[in-house]
């Protein structure tokens, strides 16, 4: 299978936040296991899904046990290489469950969810 030459844009980005939040999310797996990607999760009788706003969430499933927040930077292409023109917010939030099932990890980015992860292993 072909798939074609590789283009700066192709290649993985390295810049400081980008390896922050590497090296953050190699943490959570190192004391968490593998995760599930899942679609969407239950928080009592409510369905969360994604693109959800954090608020609807918050009202749906409660407090979570924990929040891990990182600023990543929003780079653009500039006559001289690439320049930061701003940031977005990332925000991890941790809930529980209940006895027999997985933690569940919700990332939002500029608010919304855009991740649900079911954590395989419970912490160490």
């Amino acid at each position: 299978m072909y798939i074609g030459p590789m283009t700066r844009s192709s290649l993985p980005d390295l810049s400081p936040g980008s390896l922050l939040a590497a090296v953050t999310g190699l943490f959570i797996a190192s004391a968490y296991g593998p995760a599930a990607l899942a679609d969407s999760l239950r928080c009592g009788n409510r369905l969360i899904v994604v693109e959800m706003a954090m608020a609807e969430v918050r009202q749906l499933c409660g407090e979570p046990e924990s929040i891990e927040v990182e600023e990543r930077p929003i780079f653009a292409r500039g006559p001289k290489g690439s320049i930061r023109t701003g940031s977005y917010r990332v925000e991890r939030w941790l809930y529980p469950r209940r006895a027999g099932q997985f933690p569940a990890q919700l990332t939002f980015e500029s608010g919304r969810l855009t991740r649900i992860e079911l954590l395989t292993r419970s912490r160490s």
